[in-house]
């Protein structure tokens, strides 16, 4: 089973209505992705069958695991331990070095959340930013891996020093993507004490005649925001990808799985794939 995504890093000049969904660009002059934007055994563990195809069809969520509702706390820093890290990738993955860095307050309104990035971070002050940090992985075949059911992810988890705070920012995400062209909100199992769900079709994968298909997730535990973004192919892929990885970011704000701060500068370690496993509800 496949599980992995890409990344929503805004483009200079790109359209206000893009911004908000466009993705990274995953090695130099190899893919250049536009659109505006791990139970540590799921984006590793669905890291795909032996012969790289995806088992999970477009469709509805199904997906049921994860904690809906419940606490409300006030969680530690820095943000880098709330994003998957490089240890927690198969083999069939490997981390986007480019596009994993901390995010300053400016760093995370100029994500394409906000129409003005100044004024975008001197409202994430307002609502008391603390530390953000994102994290992208891509499969290691790129796009030739994503016609065969791979995908590509981006995981930008933020820490607000309120409550009142994180409620707020998270409110103005989900107002964003209400309000985008081109974005369908989902139905799923909520997850933490806000969460909502998008999805975006636009273009094909490479010169494939598949459509490429963007999923977002987006939820709010305590003081913790963190938005969940998928890339892949759209007959083989649907929301619970996304859902899935920010299940395992839940689980890491809820103390039920190792958080430890990544080191800077670390290797991405060659691991063999972990068994395969199907999500509850499949």
């Amino acid at each position: 089973m496949s599980r992995q995504a890409p990344q929503f890093r805004p483009r200079r000049g790109a359209p206000d209505g893009r911004r908000k969904w466009t993705m990274l660009a995953v090695s130099a002059g190899v893919l250049a992705l536009g659109v505006v934007a791990l139970v540590v055994t799921l984006i590793l563990t669905l890291g795909g069958d032996d012969d790289g195809s995806a088992t999970l069809a477009s469709g509805d969520s199904t997906s049921t695991t994860g904690t809906e509702g419940g606490a409300e706390p006030k969680i530690a820093g820095p943000a880098s331990r709330y994003v998957p890290q490089s240890a927690e990738a198969s083999r069939d993955y490997e981390q986007f070095g480019p596009d994993t860095y901390p995010l300053s307050a400016l760093g995370w309104a100029s994500n394409g959340h906000f129409t003005n990035a100044e004024k975008g971070e001197e409202q994430a002050i307002a609502w008391g930013y603390e530390t953000g940090f994102q994290a992208s992985f891509q499969p290691t075949g790129q796009l030739a891996d994503v016609v065969l059911g791979k995908y590509f992810f981006k995981v930008e988890s933020v820490l607000f020093d309120s409550l009142t705070g994180a409620h707020e920012a998270y409110l103005h995400l989900q107002e964003q993507h209400l309000k985008q062209k081109g974005s369908e909100r989902k139905v799923t199992k909520g997850l933490g004490n806000e969460s909502s769900a998008w999805e975006a079709v636009q273009g094909t994968v490479g010169t494939s005649d598949l459509a490429g298909v963007y999923h977002r997730f987006i939820f709010r535990r305590g003081n913790l925001v963190t938005l969940v973004q998928t890339y892949g192919a759209q007959p083989r892929m649907n929301i619970d990808f996304a859902r899935e990885i920010a299940v395992s970011i839940d689980e890491k704000a809820l103390g039920e799985r190792p958080s430890p701060t990544p080191t800077p500068g670390s290797p991405n370690p060659s691991l063999p794939n972990l068994p395969s496993q199907t999500p509850q509800g499949r």
